[in-house]
Formats: C-alpha cells, sequence, structure tokens
C-alpha cells in the first residue's frame, strides 16, 4: 500500500466495502491467495455462482439477500452472480492495499485490479478489455473505458516524466500559435508517450488552420 502513487490509492481507499468488511476479508482470505499476485482471484474460490439462493430465491429478486445488508461475508456465505463476484473480488484486492475497481460489460460485470502491483489484470472476464468500462459510481481519469487505467498506470510509472510532460502540456496550452503548441506538446509525448491528455491536445492543435503543414 505504501508503495502506491496517489492515483493508484484512489482506487483503496476508495474501497465499496465499509471499514469492518475489509477487516472480515483480511481475517478470512484463503491462506494461499494472501500474495498481491492472487489475491483478486480469491474471488473465484470463495464466492459461488448461484442463480438462485439455498432457499430457490431468484438473484433477480429483492429477497435474494433476505434484505441484509450485502457485505462481502454475506456474499461469500449466500453466492451470487457476476456482480458479487466482481464486488468481492474488487473488495478482497483492495483490504490488502491492492488497486481494484468493478467493471461494466455487455450484460456483465467483471473488475480490474493491479497484479502484483504492476500490471492491471481484467478478472471475472466475458468480453475482453475493448468492451469494459469503468463502472457506476467509479471515479476516472482520462475516459470511462477500462484500457485508460493501464494506460494512466503506465504514464505515472515515472512521476517526474509524467509531470514534466503535464508542465509542458500547460506551457503548450499558453500560447496563440498553434505551430509552438505542437513543437511542445510533440516533445512531451516523447517524454511521456502514455499521457492520453498530450495526444488529445495534439489533435486540437494538428486541426487549427493556423498550423504549417511543413512541420507536420
Amino acid at each position: 500500500f505504501y508503495t502506491l502513487n496517489a492515483w493508484q490509492m484512489r482506487y483503496v481507499v476508495g474501497s465499496w466495502a465499509e471499514d469492518e468488511e475489509l477487516m472480515w476479508a483480511r481475517s478470512n482470505a484463503l491462506e494461499e491467495y494472501k500474495f498481491p499476485d492472487k489475491i483478486g482471484s480469491v474471488t473465484h474460490s470463495m464466492v459461488e455462482y448461484k442463480l438462485y439462493n439455498d432457499d430457490g430465491i431468484s438473484v433477480q429478486d429483492s429477497g435474494y439477500y433476505y434484505g441484509k445488508p450485502v457485505t462481502l461475508e454475506w456474499i461469500h456465505t449466500i453466492g451470487g452472480v457476476c456482480g458479487a463476484i466482481s464486488k468481492f473480488g474488487s473488495g478482497m484486492a483492495q483490504a490488502f492495499g491492492i488497486p481494484a475497481l468493478p467493471v461494466g460489460q455487455p450484460g456483465h460485470c467483471a473488475f480490474i485490479w493491479l497484479k502484483n502491483g504492476t500490471d492491471w489484470y481484467l478478472d471475472n472476464d466475458i468480453s475482453g478489455w475493448g468492451e469494459s468500462t469503468a463502472h457506476t459510481g467509479i471515479q476516472y481519469t482520462w475516459k470511462i473505458q477500462a484500457p485508460f487505467f493501464p494506460m494512466m498506470n503506465a504514464a505515472q510509472i515515472n512521476p517526474d516524466t509524467y509531470r514534466l510532460s503535464e508542465k509542458m502540456r500547460i506551457l503548450a496550452g499558453s500560447f496563440s500559435d498553434s505551430r509552438f503548441k505542437l513543437l511542445i506538446l510533440e516533445d512531451a509525448t516523447t517524454i511521456c508517450p502514455h499521457n492520453y491528455d498530450l495526444w488529445f491536445d495534439m489533435r486540437s492543435a494538428v486541426s487549427e488552420k493556423t498550423v504549417r503543414r511543413d512541420i507536420l
């Protein structure tokens, strides 16, 4: 947890789980999954996929969880479908200081987590990264599509180059002459190629009528 940057911490401290749930998660996670490269996937061993609970109540019915708060412990006890599995996986990862969040897919809920603290992993997946978007209620930085999370992570691998590229982007925006904007932004993308905002601003600069074609 202490090695995370501020952006990564957002997806730990912003957990949907209450503190008591996270404490339960740390105490009850299966021992063989208490590692940074495994903890998110513990959901597949601790939550049973069930369309109906043990009393035959459909997951589509509000009584599936018997009117109780849908905590991590209760999901483990009762089971659930894709949303429950992904909520549980995200919460378990966050309980161990690993960034995670649910993502929506067509007719499905998956989740992503920072496996081993280095690589965003798409778990409980059906449709792939291209069909995944941040779930409702999740804060995102550039765009809602899930691939922008590993892109932002890559941009911030070297904090100094990311900060410098942002300073250059702000500086470029202060010029009215699109030629200077484009030259600065082009250098910035060399310094930090994963900074999406640079490419977005560069596209705008290229489209301006004042830009000279010979510098493109």
